[in-house]
């Protein structure tokens, strides 16, 4: 690292060299301690955020929680997409699933900011209660 670092600050030295050799030395100096310097807090902040080993034993990976998480949730949307109005199912597509900004929805379907809020209430609504209704069996 040191010697990367070196040549780094003689190819950021922009004076020429054989006379200002006493000055680069300085910089090349002040470079590699600066450097030197990062990297340790870098390793210090990185080995803080570690979990002990004694602490990791206790910690389950299940690769599949995710994926069943994954299929809940298009569980969710599809029940709830055969459940929508036009102006929800609008809504669930162009915002939530193609990022849309509500004034892209507002302008493409020609129609007021209150009437988009409305149709995310509405959505909202019934996305909670299909929520509720898989919780409960």
């Amino acid at each position: 690292m040191r010697y990367l670092t070196w040549l780094a600050a003689y190819q950021n030295y922009e004076p020429e060299l054989p006379a200002n050799l006493a000055d680069f030395r300085k910089f090349a100096f002040r470079r590699i301690k600066w450097r030197t310097v990062d990297y340790l807090r870098n390793q210090t902040l990185r080995t803080q955020s570690q979990v002990k080993l004694e602490h990791a034993l206790p910690i389950a990976i299940d690769p599949m929680a995710d994926q069943e998480i994954h299929w809940q949730l298009a569980a969710l949307l599809t029940e709830l997409l055969a459940q929508c109005r036009p102006g929800e199912r609008i809504y669930l597509t162009e915002f939530f699933l193609e990022e849309q900004s509500v004034a892209s929805i507002m302008h493409r379907h020609q129609v007021s900011r209150r009437t988009v809020y409305n149709w995310r209430t509405r959505l909202l609504t019934k996305a909670h209660q299909l929520y509720q209704q898989q919780a409960r069996n």
